[in-house]
């Protein structure tokens, strides 16, 4: 059955720094915005189990489990793998499963809908072009980590490429490694160093692996391809632009997160889906093996309709440009831009300089509406294509297909004038965000790192975070604590945000689309949430907005280094609360009492309707108790009465240990309130307590009592000053009643 309104899915991902996720995360994020589809992204953790470190995806799993808006979710499970074993991960997507609508990524589990990169080709493929192609026959391969299931299946695709050339396999060619780059490098220096085999390939199972390979090769004036050719899978950001470029089964990491989202749409909705979804790769050839690097390659790979029965070039023309800019700009405008490319190409005589001039025009009108150039090198594939299917139609072939040709290198220059500007951008955003992490650096509470952020983040893209702590900073990853926030502060466009727990409104971070701002009804939203982390101590949780456009090592490193701020809020917190507590009772002490204490009269003194009270308080016969039971016992006096005095007020009164058995108060009454309540209700529990003859002695104080007529600092010192000259009066009183000589 259909769902109304709008959907919210969740997305779980391991890593925001592996570039493979983060394209499978895009793919994911255009099909949420085509289908106004609420996205909130869990991620895990960046740090390597080998140092040692616990992973934070546990966190992850109860936040997802926990927020109940959830409709459907995606589950990165097959890169999850990578830190736990198959059968914790099988356990976590059937549990998921089991209560609401799952896609799994990478990983097959029975009855739950998976998308899968088809391994075995992609590998076979490159070991086959190895071998045909550049004559090789002694190639090593270096695997995936163990037990991983795309290792394995890519592992297969390497030995049955060797079978169907009739090459033997031999075990000692096949490498441990882990699908990173130091594995790689690692098996190199032990297919050199320790198997002492000779070799003229290496199959590596992915991209990061096979960098670490080749610059091991590099350090042993080993040279690739000259000396060894080197095939890959994944087609990361880094190979088409390493040197040399590296000849790699391209995973289609953007159609992964298409079709798994819109698996989970469909499953949503009530439509029945396949348990299996296979994403062919490509072989992609490139320097590595041997093969010329291709500097420009179209992302499409879009095929030409040769058997459509067009009448004339112009109908030719118009037909697959139309196809080629859908979405992209207005019929009308495509229509334009066919019909008069056609009209110039037709002329007579020909003229290479007024169509490039044309061509030129058009890419700047093109600009504006989007940077997608390969689409223009697509429409220059199909002209060249028109003239020569209607050749008769022009006056000569040979300058038109130069004059496309040329019209290619505007193309081309307009995209490295792109790629230039790019860098600036990307100089500038990495300017700003290192402005951005030194200035919350050096922040010591939560209210400055919001200010910072509120300051900051509009000029990295992003209009809204939160930041959330728990309790102590601390959190029990199997408790029902995780989620639950102790305070939280951030910003929503021009709206701050700060709220603290309390038992009638707690903070539940997973339910974050309840706070102001962050509601799903007003605009459809990509979030990212980030469990904060310093070494091995969880301290809360971030939200940030998600933007196609924001690189992940700025995510990575806003999460690192507000980690680190809230750590040193936190240690700062303990020093002041050390510098202002009274260490036997608790309570604040002299110095702690007189900074809250003015800053309480500075709010009241904005408020009308509430009035100031002070109570000096002194406790009866202390020196009797220390004389008679011990000073230990003379602590645990002080000790009851602290706490008898914090339970008679109320939050929001301020309490401080000001001498060895001297206290005082600062409370809040109303304006027609008798300023005696409270001092009748602390005497009446010190009374109930006494009544309870859990001590040999009595506690007792003699009181002072003062009202503020206005809340200022020298109407508060007087006002100490008239409570204590009150209590000394009554403590005289009670000892002239025991027949005590005044002192």
């Amino acid at each position: 059955m259909k769902k109304e309104g709008r959907l919210h899915i969740g997305v779980l991902i391991s890593n925001i720094d592996d570039p493979c996720q983060y394209t499978i995360l895009q793919g994911i994020n255009e099909f949420a915005v085509e289908h106004d589809i609420n996205l909130t992204i869990y991620v895990g953790t960046c740090h390597m189990p080998e140092r040692g470190n616990v992973s934070h995806l546990e966190v992850c799993f109860e936040l997802m489990k926990k927020t109940k808006s959830l409709d459907g979710v995606i589950l990165f499970a097959g890169y999850v793998g990578h830190v736990y074993d198959n059968d914790i991960i099988e356990s976590v997507v059937r549990e998921f499963s089991e209560h609401i609508p799952t896609v799994s990524v990478s990983f097959p589990s029975k009855g739950t809908p998976t998308v899968l990169a088809e391994n075995i080709s992609g590998t076979y493929d490159a070991v086959n072009h190895l071998i045909r192609e550049h004559g090789k026959k002694q190639i090593a391969f270096i695997r995936g980590p163990e037990g991983n299931r795309e290792g394995n299946e890519r592992f297969f695709g390497y030995k049955k490429a060797l079978e169907d050339n009739g090459i033997e396999y031999d075990e000692r060619y096949s490498l441990p490694g882990d699908f990173v780059r130091r594995t790689g490098a690692k098996a190199v220096r032990e297919l050199i160093d320790e198997r002492k085999l000779p070799f003229d390939a290496i199959a590596v199972s992915n991209d990061e692996a096979a960098i670490g390979a080749i610059e091991e090769l590099g350090k042993r004036r080993i040279l690739v391809p000259r000396n060894v050719a080197v095939v890959s899978f994944d087609d990361n950001k880094e190979s088409a632009t390493y040197i040399p470029s590296i000849s790699t089964a391209r995973q289609d990491f953007y159609e992964i997160g298409r079709r798994g989202t819109s698996m989970l749409h469909r499953k949503i909705n009530g439509e029945q889906v396949e348990d299996l979804e296979y994403i062919n790769p490509v072989f992609m050839t490139r320097q590595s093996c041997g093969c010329l690097g291709r500097e420009i390659e179209a992302v499409t790979n879009r095929q030409i309709d040769t058997n459509a029965d067009d009448r004339n070039m112009e109908s030719f023309v118009m037909r697959e440009f139309k196809s080629i800019f859908k979405g992209e700009a207005a019929e009308i405008i495509v229509e334009r831009l066919a019909g008069n490319l056609v009209a110039q190409i037709k002329k007579d005589p020909f003229c290479q300089d007024d169509f490039c001039r044309l061509v030129d025009g058009y890419l700047v009108e093109y600009n504006y509406f989007s940077g997608d150039l390969n689409k223009c090198f697509d429409a220059l594939n199909v002209l060249t294509f028109g003239v020569q299917k209607f050749e008769n139609e022009v006056v000569s072939v040979q300058p038109i297909i130069n004059a496309v040709v040329f019209a290619a290198t505007l193309i081309n220059n307009v995209k490295v004038k792109e790629n230039i500007i790019n860098e600036y951008k990307q100089a500038e955003t990495r300017l700003r965000l290192r402005r951005t992490t030194s200035s919350l650096a050096q922040t010591n509470d939560l209210n400055s790192i919001a200010e910072e952020l509120y300051r900051s983040l509009p000029l990295l893209l992003m209009d809204s975070a939160l930041v959330g702590v728990y309790k102590n900073m601390k959190i029990v990853k199997e408790g029902s604590e995780i989620g639950v926030i102790e305070e939280m502060v951030g910003f929503c466009g021009d709206e701050r945000i700060h709220l603290k727990k309390t038992d009638e409104r707690p903070i539940l971070f997973h339910d974050y689309s309840t706070i102001k701002g962050f509601d799903f009804e007003s605009q459809r939203k990509s979030v990212f949430i980030f469990p904060l982390f310093f070494e091995k101590q969880d301290l809360g949780l971030l939200l940030l907005p998600y933007d196609k456009n924001v690189t992940s090592d700025v995510y990575e490193s806003l999460r690192v280094t507000i980690s680190s701020s809230v750590e040193g809020s936190k240690l700062l917190t303990k020093i002041r609360e050390l510098s202002i507590t009274d260490e036997l009772t608790g309570i604040l002490n002299r110095r702690g009492f007189l900074e809250f204490a003015y800053s309480r009269l500075r709010q009241l003194s904005r408020d009308e309707l509430k009035m100031a009270v002070v109570l000096y308080m002194d406790l009866d016969g202390l020196k009797q108790i220390n004389d008679t039971y011990g000073h230990k016992e003379g602590d645990t006096a002080i000790k009851i009465f602290a706490k008898i005095l914090k339970e008679t007020l109320r939050e929001e009164d301020i309490a401080g240990r000001v001498g060895g058995d001297e206290f005082v108060v600062l409370a809040t009454i109303k304006a027609n309130e008798e300023s005696a309540l409270l001092e009748n209700r602390l005497r009446k529990n010190v009374d109930e307590y006494n009544k309870l003859r859990i001590h040999p002695y009595n506690i007792s104080a003699s009181i002072g009592c003062s009202v503020l007529e206005v809340s200022t600092k020298k109407e508060f010192d007087a006002a100490l000053r008239g409570a204590d000259n009150v209590l000394y009066d009554e403590k005289m009183k009670k000892k002239a009643l025991k027949g005590l000589v005044c002192a």
